[in-house]
């Protein structure tokens, strides 16, 4: 697997992680300014329970 396969299998499961964790009630970062809006509204929720992960300190090994 290349470098760039390596990103993208990486990139799904972070996505997925953050739609698992929304689902059930895990912690949610404030930083809305990552969510997309849509007529003015924010949408697409789980990209602040994937954040969250991401910068979890449990987890860095993780990252690396």
């Amino acid at each position: 697997m290349d470098g760039e396969q390596k990103v993208v299998v990486l990139a799904g499961l972070l996505h997925d992680i953050g739609k698992f964790s929304q689902r059930a009630g895990g912690g949610k970062s404030d930083n809305e300014f990552l969510m997309p809006v849509c007529e003015g509204k924010p949408f697409h929720w789980h990209v602040l329970y994937t954040d969250a992960f991401i910068e979890d300190k449990r987890y860095s090994a993780f990252a690396q």
